[in-house]
């Protein structure tokens, strides 16, 4: 359910959503009396275009999962299994800002959120630190752009984050240990040359990752290392598109 209203520069916007996700054949297979989990979403959120450059909005939001079903592993007995967990969620606010900049767009966007009493689930959250959940930033800034240079377009983006929290690695019997990971920084470049060797045949370049960075893919569950994510890449590719 929206409701949407356009006053002049000025645009604000009410929602609420409701959904549920039933359990998969995986979750089934393991556990089979889990439920389906309800997830329930209210947001608000508010514009303004300065002018036909620069525009900005920020959205403040609620998110409550209802019996979630959770990932649960035992190393001891080498049993792993499924089980509903009583609610978790979080409260936060995203701004967005989009400027027309150097012959072309800039958007750049900050996101906070914070659990805020609607976890309940022990195994997501991280000893001594009630302000954050396993995994996940409270902080994330992003910048994109997007930039024509002639027939080439160059479109670069940076994302980074605040700490997260995960099981890293084991101590000396094997036992996971919880640690910070750091923050998360991504910087990429695209470049894309419409009608490079023919009309409607573009090429184009990417550079991901281009830092190195060893930005792990993390687990917010326990029982779980992180996965290793990819290393700086270079991509080539050709596209026909026949316009």
């Amino acid at each position: 359910l929206a409701v949407t209203r356009v006053f002049g520069p000025v645009h604000a916007k009410l929602l609420y959503a409701e959904a549920f996700r039933t359990p998969g054949f995986g979750n089934l297979a393991l556990a089979t009396d889990i439920q389906a989990e309800k997830t329930r979403v209210a947001e608000a959120e508010v514009g303004y275009r300065f002018d036909d450059r620069f525009s900005a909005s920020a959205n403040v939001f609620q998110i409550a999962i209802d019996r979630p079903i959770i990932y649960m592993s035992d190393p001891e007995t080498n049993r792993e299994g499924y089980f509903n967990g009583a609610q978790t969620g979080s409260r936060g606010v995203e701004v967005d800002a989009r400027l027309f900049l150097l012959g072309g767009w800039w958007t750049a966007g900050y996101a906070f959120y914070a659990p805020a009493g609607l976890n309940e689930v022990d195994d997501y959250t991280v000893p001594g630190r009630s302000e954050v959940l396993r995994a996940f930033p409270r902080h994330k800034l992003t910048l994109s752009g997007r930039l024509p240079f002639g027939p080439v377009r160059l479109a670069p983006s940076l994302v980074v984050t605040s700490a997260r929290f995960a099981e890293l690695r084991g101590d000396a019997d094997g036992t996971p240990v919880l640690g910070d990971a750091g923050p998360l920084v991504e910087l990429a470049l695209n470049a894309t040359w419409r009608d490079a060797i023919a009309k409607g045949v573009d090429l184009a370049l990417g550079l991901h990752n281009a830092l190195d960075r060893r930005n792990a893919f993390l687990h917010p569950y326990p029982g779980h290392a992180p996965v290793p994510g990819p290393r700086r890449e270079v991509t080539f590719q050709v596209a026909w598109n026949g316009r």
